[in-house]
């Protein structure tokens, strides 16, 4: 084998060294942004919980006030 034939050899394993390390690194990069994203959903989905627990509530005492004031609009027609 020649010296030029050594040299090229070398700088292929030294490309493929680099490829693998950049794969690596972005695999690591991925892997990062696929738990940020799902810890990020898991954030969402606990404060969207919380609202429609929020919603339920108004509605029910909307409905509790609502009962209530055609409750007092039948007693008061009543006496006219």
């Amino acid at each position: 084998m020649c010296a030029f034939s050594f040299h090229i050899i070398n700088v292929k394993s030294f490309c493929l060294v680099l490829v693998e390390e950049k794969r690596e690194k972005t695999v690591v990069k991925i892997e990062n942004a696929k738990r940020k994203i799902r810890y990020e959903i898991a954030e969402l989905n606990e404060r969207l919980k919380q609202k429609k627990l929020t919603i339920q509530k108004l509605k029910d005492e909307i409905s509790k006030l609502d009962g209530q004031s055609l409750d007092h609009s039948a007693s008061t027609e009543g006496l006219s």
